[in-house]
């Protein structure tokens, strides 16, 4: 996987991604790390399957999150989500619908409080195990903040209107919302010049 990385250092994989974030957001560009917690162990591709990774929690701490740590720690604008199942931190759902790893280890282990971006849910990793709609749903309420469905654009209108439905019966807290707005906004403010 190294050809799609930086290399399989992870304190030099942090130090020449912090670099690159500091040159991008120093130009006005925001900066997105990928593809949290880490893809570099995963066999299959998420395009096309749903990737599990066994590598115990210790190997995830001293491998796979050193490099987001010292991104977080960086300031990078955002952060994009793995569609790929870690046993170890949660055996059940990919990265990108767990609130184990985007709430708990993401937000609250690595204080990271910036904009987290789902990979396209309509990778055969999410896809081929329920519906977009479904999966946008509940990547949100795992933590993400924007949803990327990257080609059809009826999912998009299902995925909207299963959000909506959401929000009506009030299964979606404000407060989420809230945040998500807030990050979002922030983000535009500082890259986009929107106010």
């Amino acid at each position: 996987m190294e050809r799609r990385s930086l290399g399989g250092d992870p304190a030099r994989v942090g130090a020449l991604g912090c670099l690159i974030i500091d040159v991008f957001q120093g130009a006005g560009v925001a900066a997105c790390v990928k593809h949290f917690p880490g893809l570099g162990a995963a066999i299959l591709d998420p395009h096309l399957q749903l990737p599990t990774v066994s590598q115990s929690r210790q190997q995830v701490e001293e491998i796979d999150l050193p490099p987001f740590r010292a991104a977080a720690k960086a300031g990078v604008a955002a952060f994009m989500t793995s569609h790929t199942i870690y046993t170890a931190l949660d055996a059940e759902h990919p990265a990108t619908l767990s609130s184990t790893i985007l709430n708990g280890i993401l937000r609250s282990e690595i204080g990271y409080d910036g904009l987290v971006i789902t990979d396209d849910l309509e990778m055969g990793a999410i896809e081929n195990d329920g519906t977009v709609a479904d999966a946008a749903y509940a990547s949100f309420m795992a933590g993400a903040d924007l949803l990327l469905i990257c080609h059809d654009h009826e999912k998009i209108r299902q995925a909207h209107s299963r959000m909506l439905a959401g929000v009506v019966s009030r299964d979606i807290p404000v407060s989420l919302l809230d945040a998500s707005r807030r990050r979002i906004a922030s983000v535009q403010r500082q890259y986009c010049g929107a106010s």
